[in-house]
């Protein structure tokens, strides 16, 4: 409910465009926050980051939302919105991880991991991502179906073993 808020013409409690904006950044900034703890204290000191740091080789930045962001070579086209610019960095271990994955497979309909890797790419970086969607789709209950394939039955043992059968004409 912290992003909820009670619509006075609808009467409704669904989730409005822009109040699922500000939980996700939220989501995401305390996933971050809970892994990155060290990186995002390091960039608002601008200080440098640690040798050791697992997200030193992405050039990350914080966006003036306090989200960490990868700074890419896509940097300079005019024309690409900031979200492709600059994904999101998300650490693999979080629950906002599985949660993301669970949300692109849904939507694009339980579709192979090649395309759910694609769109996830668009928005957000997260490490060993294709891990993450076959799990996801190893526990998917709609793929576990429709990827089923049904078991030929076993052959029944003869009641009469060791005998030959000749057949004549």
């Amino acid at each position: 409910d912290l992003c909820r808020k009670k619509h006075p013409r609808t009467n409704s409690r669904e989730l409005t465009s822009e109040e699922w904006e500000i939980g996700e950044k939220l989501a995401v900034r305390l996933a971050q926050e809970r892994e990155f703890s060290r990186e995002i204290s390091a960039l608002k000191n601008e200080s440098s980051l640690d040798k050791d740091s697992k997200i030193k080789p992405l050039n990350p930045f914080l966006d003036e939302d306090g989200i960490l962001r990868h700074r890419g070579r896509a940097q300079n086209g005019s024309e690409i919105p900031v979200g492709i610019k600059n994904p999101v960095i998300i650490p693999r271990q979080s629950a906002i991880a599985k949660l993301i994955v669970m949300h692109f497979h849904k939507r694009f309909l339980h579709a192979n991991h090649n395309t759910v890797l694609n769109e996830i790419r668009q928005k957000y970086i997260l490490s060993r991502c294709r891990s993450l969607i076959k799990q996801v789709r190893k526990d998917c209950c709609v793929c576990k179906i429709r990827d089923a394939r049904p078991e030929s039955p076993q052959m029944a043992h003869s009641a009469v073993r060791g005998s030959i059968y000749i057949y004549r004409n």
